[in-house]
């Protein structure tokens, strides 16, 4: 850094152009290219147009989103790309979120693990991830101006800790900042996100801004920005110049950024491992697909069927979704030429009519316009027209849907024999729905997000055009949101079929009693393929709880994907890392285990439970000053000590009879009930500021002492 002048270092701060960085040969560095998206290489050129995140993430399956990662850093190899700009890492709050395709699940802990996998794939070919948009990127109306508004603990459960997660397990090399503001300030000067990112997570990879995304540049240096793109240094130089000579902003935080951005080019200049020998692009779509609905195992259907395709989906590319992420693809089946090399009898039918009745089957391909970054949609509807007087002709009626995020499916599921969900699918999208079609593929994807019945169910509801957004439903986002509030989706969370049916048995849960020096469990049980097909089956755990507190009334916190061949049984073993069943709490300012009982359950969807068995949470109970007397006497020896040595404090809070008096029973206090109540919910610390001068802070502690060392 010697070698440069404050001149040369603010310059390097900004980028040159809209997709590089400034090189400075002084210190040798070279300037970076800097390309967008998650599904393909974004340079005007031909580039592979991989499946969307919305739906690889259906997968469930770890080992894909790493392949992807990988296959599509070999490509931003060819293209000389250094830092590709995904993944998008924000929950899917919003139902109707205009980006909601380029994000992975509404689950916080779901979104991390295949976020971090998908970076492991793409930093192996030595191309940067830059995982995006850090945070509460969750609306696209107003992305430029409104503020998320959100309680810590909500903030560091749900819309913090995929970054987390990702961070943690993967070292994304770069980060980028959202558009929006998160309580009040722009994220890309928020003290409270970088505080968490530089200090708590101790992240030192390179944190730029959103194209355009910053307010004041030396304010978001100073906080550990390190890279303002596309760049406005020509007008803005004087400005962090200014700042330097100041003392708003030091020269070493400067210095940090040109080290990070340093350290950035030389880890795209390492070696990269050795691609994979196999390349099967189309199994990323296949493995993904949902299937929904197959009444009467209508699917597969035989090579000799005579099938009939409806819908003008099937006769153009319409594969992903619009905005940044838009990839100049490089080539295009369409559905119905790729239906016709595999049955012997395959018309495309324009209007549907009498004739239907005549095929074994009909194919209708139902779609939404297109999602896409920079607005977002009005609703949740799809046009079932078509399906329903295809219906009218043919129950058998398969309706394979085309879509960016969450529809109300309530026509289509009643309109079909089949239903089959492959949102973006990328340039193998017809291909890979043949598969399933036939029977090529066993379907095996299952939803990332819940698919409810109306707008109105939704926490987003009504805020469409707000610019202060208020995250009132807390730390249940999603799934959970619908459960405590008992809404019923169409298609729940984790919900998808197959030509198979897995069956569950000899369930065995390694410790029913957990604290926090139990860093994982294991839930082992005999999977069995009882189907004539081979095929994956996800496994889910969740964590059950009454929503105390504020948690979670379900979370999930275990997932696995596993192969079985037709008739084929195995012992599985999943391992439950106990994090996951933590909260943060305020006071504490740690993620912390909850105390009590807690349902952990073996499910095939977020409302489909096939076993559960209950487990303790939390270390031994302490005592401090702020836990309450109802809790501490709960305990049958802490009582004696509390009816002995806190008698007459408690009383004093409540009463001016210094000789009242009061007895435990049940670990309940017997009086009445204004005074038990009262009692009961005071903290011990109240017995010294409340009680008139009957204890001291000194006498107190002493008490709280022998309340935990008479405790075992």
């Amino acid at each position: 850094m010697d070698d440069l002048d404050l001149d040369e270092k603010i310059t390097l701060l900004s980028g040159e152009n809209i997709w590089h960085t400034h090189a400075q040969p002084k210190i040798g560095l070279r300037a970076l290219t800097l390309r967008d998206g998650p599904h393909g290489i974004r340079d005007g050129t031909p580039s592979f147009c991989y499946p969307n995140l919305n739906l690889i993430a259906c997968s469930w399956d770890r080992k894909l989103l790493y392949k992807m990662g990988e296959y599509l850093g070999y490509d931003a190899k060819k293209h000389n790309v250094d830092v590709l700009l995904a993944p998008g890492t924000n929950i899917k709050r919003n139902p109707v979120c205009g980006r909601n395709f380029e994000y992975f699940s509404e689950d916080p802990y779901l979104t991390g693990e295949l976020a971090a996998e998908f970076i492991k794939g793409l930093q192996s070919t030595r191309v940067a991830a830059c995982i995006k948009h850090f945070c509460c990127n969750n609306r696209e109306n107003g992305r430029y101006s409104y503020s998320a508004n959100v309680d810590e603990r909500t903030l560091r459960e749900v819309y913090l800790k995929p970054f987390e997660i990702a961070i943690k397990k993967a070292d994304p090399q770069s980060l980028m900042t959202a558009y929006n503001k998160v309580n009040g300030e722009y994220a890309s000067q928020n003290e409270q996100l970088f505080g968490i990112l530089r200090k708590e997570w101790n992240y030192d990879g390179v944190v730029m801004s959103d194209w355009g995304g910053t307010d004041f540049r030396a304010k978001s240096y100073a906080c550990g920005l390190d890279l303002e793109m596309p760049g406005s240094d020509k007008k803005t130089h004087s400005e962090v110049y200014r700042a330097v000579m100041q003392g708003s902003l030091s020269e070493k935080n400067i210095d940090e950024s040109i080290r990070r951005i340093k350290k950035l080019a030389d880890f795209c200049d390492g070696e990269a491992n050795a691609p994979s020998s196999i390349r099967n692009k189309i199994a990323l779509a296949e493995e993904s697909m949902v299937l929904l609905k197959n009444e009467k195992n209508l699917l597969p259907l035989s090579f000799k069927s005579k099938i009939a395709v409806v819908g003008k989906f099937a006769l153009i590319s319409f594969v992903q979704g619009g905005g940044c992420a838009y990839v100049d693809s490089t080539e295009n089946c369409t559905v119905y030429d790729s239906l016709k090399q595999v049955f012997d009898i395959c018309d495309y039918i324009d209007v549907p009519c009498d004739c239907l009745k005549d095929y074994d089957a009909v194919i209708v391909l139902v779609g939404t316009e297109p999602d896409s970054e920079g607005y977002d949609r009005t609703n949740i509807d799809v046009d079932s027209t078509l399906l329903i007087e295809c219906n009218k002709y043919n129950p058998n009626t398969v309706c394979v849907l085309i879509n960016g995020s969450v529809l109300d499916l309530r026509e289509a599921e009643r309109n079909s024999g089949a239903l089959i969900e492959t949102y973006f699918s990328g340039q193998v999208f017809a291909k890979a729905l043949t598969n399933i079609l036939i029977g090529k593929t066993n379907p095996s994807g299952r939803l990332v997000e819940s698919f409810i019945t109306k707008l109105s169910d939704s926490p987003c509801y009504g805020e469409e055009q707000n610019e202060e957004i208020y995250y009132r439903e807390g730390s249940s986002v999603g799934y959970s949101y619908y459960d405590a509030k008992g809404i019923t989706p169409v298609f729940p969370f984790g919900f998808g079929l197959g030509y198979s049916r897995f069956e569950y048995g000899n369930f065995k849960i390694s410790d029913n009693s957990v604290n926090s020096e139990i860093k994982t469990i294991t839930v082992s049980f005999t999977l069995t393929n009882a189907g004539n097909y081979d095929g994956k089956e996800v496994v889910q755990i969740y964590l059950r709880s009454t929503g105390r507190n504020g948690l979670p009334t379900i979370k999930l916190v275990a997932f696995d994907k596993v192969f079985l061949c037709a008739h084929e049984s195995k012992v599985v073993t999943v391992e439950v890392d106990t994090e996951n069943f933590t909260y943060y709490d305020v006071q504490s300012r740690a993620f912390v285990l909850p105390r009590g009982q807690f349902e952990l359950c073996v499910c095939r969807n977020a409302r489909e439970k096939i076993y559960g068995e209950y487990i303790a949470l939390g270390d031994k109970s302490m005592i401090d000053r702020y836990t309450t007397v109802g809790e501490v006497i709960k305990d049958k020896r802490r009582a004696e000590i509390v009816s002995k040595y806190l008698n007459k404090a408690i009383c004093g809070c409540i009463t001016d009879d210094e000789n009242y008096r009061f007895k435990i029973e049940n670990g309940h206090i017997v009086a009445d009930k204004f005074f038990s109540k009262i009692a009961e919910a005071l903290q011990l610390r109240q017995t010294v500021t409340m009680s008139n001068n009957r204890l001291s802070n000194d006498e107190l502690n002493d008490i709280i002492d022998m309340l935990n060392n008479n405790h075992k």
